[in-house]
């Protein structure tokens, strides 16, 4: 940005620079013409015949149409300049339409490459600004305004844009808060079922221990079962107390040992649940995660939106102080042309130079008559 306005600035510098370079050559015409005609003029008309007068009023007359010329050139540069710029602004107008039938709320991307396309034309504006410079004020204020009240409307629809994001990025934070209660939640509970995960677990080894000693029990019973059989097997005498008492424990174990075995089923098919919910719970929690770290990425790139549209905004207000220093200098300038002592007394030697001449004229008239 300082870099176009030492360029702009580098410009003008160069502008002057031909402008007081022409009124020199200007100056310098009149000068030659001042010291060469004039004095024979003023200071011996009765010497000075018509011939030398006319040989002035020609060199006036060459240089006035020099002028002439050189500001037809000017002014026919600069109308097929505003021709392009008039196009150009109509190209302006149509894609400000196009711009404003664009749902917002729906892509900011394409803002953004709206935004750097708007950027390059106030770009290359910035180079056709130095004509703009040199034009009258009306059509010059007209220009530059027209051209002022598209951009700041531009402008003023990134900004809608702009609290358009603040107002999703808004309902993101609320989500987040959201996810992150859902978060906690789900953190409690799986804390919750890790520590009954750890109960049926710890329930699990005990009863695997008890199994393990009603099943020693059970071959311990079993061996003195056979060995009672092994005493009674050739007797028909009734079985003793103690092996009506074997076989009632053996009965109660079998039985205590079925059901140890149909708990240890349900404690494994719980724990398979849990372990199922406790995936479900974390696949849940990966999810949450990632969409926190979208949203924070989206936030973020919404920071890096509005730090652009500050830039643009930035940008623009000091484009406006150069327009408002442009037309000081262009006011200046037209002072200074309409004061100019040199185009003062160019015309009045236009007069004085007509007088002569038609003063010599009656005079000649007046000898033909005489003669």
């Amino acid at each position: 940005m300082e870099q176009q306005l030492q360029i702009l600035f580098q410009r003008l510098e160069e502008f002057k620079q031909d402008q007081n370079e022409y009124w020199e050559e200007v100056k310098q015409l009149s000068d030659e013409t001042e010291e060469n005609q004039l004095p024979v003029i003023l200071e011996n008309e009765e010497d000075c015949n018509s011939s030398e007068i006319l040989t002035i009023l020609n060199q006036i007359m060459t240089l006035v149409n020099h002028l002439r010329e050189g500001e037809i050139k000017i002014i026919e540069r600069y109308k097929h300049e505003l021709k392009q710029l008039a196009l150009e602004l109509k190209d302006t107008q149509q894609y400000n339409k196009e711009m404003r039938s664009i749902n917002i709320q729906t892509d900011y991307d394409h803002y953004e490459k709206m935004y750097f396309q708007e950027r390059q034309r106030y770009a290359q504006l910035e180079k056709k600004f130095e004509g703009l410079k040199k034009l009258d004020e009306s059509s010059f204020k007209q220009d530059v305004m027209i051209e002022l009240a598209t951009l700041k409307n531009k402008i003023q629809i990134l900004t809608e844009a702009s609290t358009e994001a603040e107002t999703l990025l808004i309902k993101k934070d609320q989500q987040v808060k959201e996810y992150q209660k859902q978060l906690q939640k789900c953190q409690k509970e799986l804390t919750q079922k890790r520590g009954e995960l750890s109960s049926l677990n710890d329930q699990l080894k005990s009863k695997d221990i008890n199994l393990q000693m009603s099943q020693n029990m059970n071959r311990t019973y079993e061996t003195e079962l056979q060995k009672l059989n092994r005493k009674n097997s050739g007797s028909q005498k009734r079985p003793t107390k103690c092996y009506e008492t074997l076989t009632l424990e053996i009965q109660e174990l079998t039985h205590s040992n079925s059901i140890l075995k149909q708990q240890l089923l349900q404690t494994q098919k719980r724990l398979k649940d849990l372990t199922a919910e406790l995936q479900t719970k974390d696949q849940q929690l990966v999810e949450v995660l990632n969409q926190i770290d979208e949203i924070k990425l989206h936030m973020q790139q919404n920071n890096n939106k509005e730090d652009e549209l500050k830039e643009a905004m930035e940008y623009l207000e000091l484009k406006d102080l150069e327009i408002d220093r442009l037309h000081r200098e262009l006011d200046n300038y037209k002072r200074n042309v309409k004061d100019n002592p040199q185009i003062r007394d160019l015309q009045n030697l236009l007069l004085v130079m007509s007088r002569n001449l038609q003063e010599k004229e009656q005079q000649l008239l007046r000898y033909q008559q005489y003669n």
